[in-house]
């Protein structure tokens, strides 16, 4: 995980919690920091944090979100479109023309497994403007 990751993560994690604040949300966070705070084992579609299994650098099933509110079963991931712009491109899955913004396999595999987990989950785009209003949207949504 890159510096600028890190400082992408700790942007959203205190927009977050500015906003679980400003509306008395009870959502608590936890920010992955690149030491398997936030890791999800699947046993089935059995999640488990902290995950069960000794071997968590090898085991295909193991997912570190980047924010993670394990009690509400809320996921916010971060999601970098590295990817060069196409020409004449129809929008990518991602929505921004870009040949590496599709989801990769990991990406589906992942997001497939938080959904059958139970787990609502939310994804930032770092070209998206308008991020923080669409997660305080998602936020307060999820309260009601």
């Amino acid at each position: 995980m890159g510096e600028i990751d890190i400082e992408n993560l700790f942007r959203i994690y205190n927009v977050a919690n500015s906003l679980i604040k400003k509306h008395e949300l009870l959502f608590s966070f936890k920010i992955d920091e690149g030491t398997y705070e936030t890791a999800i084992e699947f046993i089935g579609d059995a999640p488990f944090h902290p995950p069960v299994s000794k071997n968590w650098s090898s085991h295909p099933l193991i997912f570190c979100p980047d924010l993670l509110d394990w009690d509400n079963k809320i996921i916010i991931e971060y999601e970098e479109e590295i990817g060069k712009p196409l020409r004449g491109a129809k929008l990518a899955k991602k929505g921004h023309q870009r040949e590496g913004d599709l989801d990769n396999k990991r990406d589906t595999k992942r997001n497939e497994f938080y959904k059958r987990g139970g787990f609502r989950l939310f994804r930032i785009y770092d070209s998206d403007k308008e991020w923080v209003v669409k997660l305080e949207k998602f936020l307060i949504r999820l309260n009601i």
